[in-house]
């Protein structure tokens, strides 16, 4: 594939390339997701949403890493803009969507399905380069969290993410105190940054060294 290819499938995964993007993904986003996934802070009861999960490989994870008992009193919902990835992740995870602690449905994050102050949680990992515009798609964020609720975005940073070729179709890039600023003026309070620096090289660009951005906020009750 081609730069302009690439950045094509990461935005959309589709057509016969989609489940192997797919696998790419689970794979160059693991530390990234593990990282968020942490700083979910899972409860008991908690209703999780994931925007933009791909094939949904962690999610096994994700339920499992809760302490000891919590896991049966969590349900997971991930929406992605691909049906072949929700199809996939359906798939991977036939057994928790089947127990009906999980759930896979297409869509947008800036058109989200779900009632107003639905979950307690919500992550997202290396999609919000495809919010556009930006604020429609933090508003519905916003809808759908419950005042005290956590959000939970993984990213790179523009320094980082600017150096890798494909970034120059369609990708809208960010420093962690942009991204921080536009919550709050959504009503989201930052309450931590994380900012991981010389991860190792990015995957096919040698001699550019990963960071990752894990940005935790909460909704205020105002």
């Amino acid at each position: 594939m081609n730069e302009q290819e690439i950045a094509a499938q990461l935005a959309h995964p589709h057509g016969e390339r989609a489940a192997e993007v797919g696998e790419k993904l689970a794979v160059s986003n693991q530390t990234m997701i593990r990282g968020a996934m942490d700083a979910l802070a899972l409860a008991p009861g908690d209703r999780v949403l994931e925007i933009g999960m791909a094939a949904g490989r962690h999610v096994d994870e994700l339920l499992r890493s809760a302490p000891r008992g919590y896991a049966p009193r969590i349900h997971y919902t991930g929406v992605d803009i691909s049906e072949d990835m929700v199809q996939e992740a359906q798939r991977i995870n036939a057994s928790w969507v089947a127990a009906g602690q999980a759930k896979f449905i297409a869509g947008s994050s800036d058109r989200l399905p779900f009632a107003d102050q639905q979950f307690t949680k919500i992550l997202s990992v290396n999609t919000l380069y495809f919010w556009n515009p930006l604020t429609a798609h933090l508003r519905e964020i916003v809808r759908v969290l419950q005042p005290g609720g956590r959000l939970v975005l993984g990213f790179g940073s523009r320094d980082f993410m600017q150096q890798l070729p494909f970034t120059q179709h369609g990708f809208n890039l960010y420093q962690p105190e942009e991204m921080a600023t536009q919550l709050q003026h959504h009503g989201l309070e930052v309450v931590d940054v994380q900012h991981r620096k010389n991860l190792g090289e990015a995957e096919g660009y040698p001699g550019i060294q990963k960071d990752q951005i894990i940005l935790t906020a909460i909704h205020s009750n105002q």
